[in-house]
């Protein structure tokens, strides 16, 4: 049995294009793997530089609230100093605790007789 030209070269070319899959479908799996393993280390390379910098920006944040913070602190201890060194004496601080007494008796004085009044107005109108 004798193959003529035209089967043996269709038997070839199906032979190479089997081979041709077979390899394409193989290699191309291989090689996808091996890309997707490198996609995931730049990936997670990315992300953990992201990480750092936002720790980083987060740790620069924290260090200016604390010192504003302590800043503010420091002037309110001044304002603290500079009013008892200059608006809080001894006679004039106690003068005025005196007024502020005076004036609450002063109100409480005009509550009650307000409320006397009220009180009178209505024990006027029930029978």
């Amino acid at each position: 049995m004798v193959m003529d030209v035209t089967t043996i070269a269709m038997v070839v070319a199906a032979v190479s294009l089997g081979v041709t899959v077979i390899d394409k479908i193989w290699l191309g799996s291989w090689n996808l793997s091996s890309e997707m393993a490198k996609m995931e280390k730049r990936l997670t390379a990315s992300i953990v530089a992201a990480k750092h910098e936002i720790e980083e920006r987060q740790d620069e944040h924290i260090d200016q609230v604390g010192a504003t913070l302590t800043s503010f602190r420091d002037k309110f201890r001044e304002i603290e100093l500079y009013i008892r060194d200059n608006y809080v004496k001894g006679p004039d601080f106690v003068s005025t605790l005196q007024k502020a007494a005076d004036l609450q008796k002063a109100y409480q004085s005009a509550v009650i007789d307000r409320l006397d009044r009220v009180e009178k107005k209505l024990d006027a109108k029930t029978p």
